[in-house]
């Protein structure tokens, strides 16, 4: 015969319990019943934010994007790492943005990591005034609240009296 055994724990620990087969009408002895142990450990969805390894002040991650001229544009990435044992669903959103000069296309939307998968996230700041610019997106993994995180983005944008263009993408408003 085959058996299906379920595993739903309720809690972060150790299980175990003995599993037993009794053989109706066998004769005593050895084939009679069967015994087994089973264990298991309960366990949370995990993501870790890998990229920006920078800190704020408050410890948290921080996205930094240079000193960007206004209509300019830098790309970063963020690198998120599935660092459990479990599947995980997790998404990013913001919780607040001075301005529309960060964008970020992965937002809002739960994505699955399987256990030790990474996946990268690009955001892009692109300044539309002279002025600091800050924001904080934040990571949520379902089921798990604990891992909940913010990231925060910090850029500026500035403007020259002189610029110089054409110069390519290696160098911005450079001339030696």
């Amino acid at each position: 015969r085959y058996v299906t055994v379920s595993f739903h724990p309720t809690s972060i620990q150790t299980y175990s319990g003995v599993f037993e087969a009794i053989v109706e009408n066998a004769a005593e002895g050895k084939n009679k019943i069967l015994s087994f142990e089973l264990r298991g450990e309960g366990t949370l969805p995990r993501v870790n934010v890998e990229k920006p390894t920078l800190k704020s002040k408050t410890g948290f991650p921080l996205l930094k994007f240079r000193k960007l001229m206004v209509g300019s544009s830098q790309t970063l990435p963020i690198l998120l790492k599935n660092d459990g044992i479990i599947p995980a669903k997790m998404k990013l959103e913001w919780a607040f943005k001075d301005n529309e000069d960060f964008f970020c296309g992965a937002l809002n939307d739960y994505q699955s990591l399987k256990p030790g998968e990474s996946r990268t996230i690009e955001v892009k700041c692109q300044p539309s005034s002279i002025k600091k610019l800050e924001g904080e997106l934040r990571l949520k993994v379902q089921d798990n609240s604990f891992e909940d995180c913010s990231i925060f983005v910090a850029g500026e944008g500035y403007m020259d009296d002189i610029t110089f263009e054409g110069f390519g993408d290696e160098v911005e408003n450079e001339l030696n």
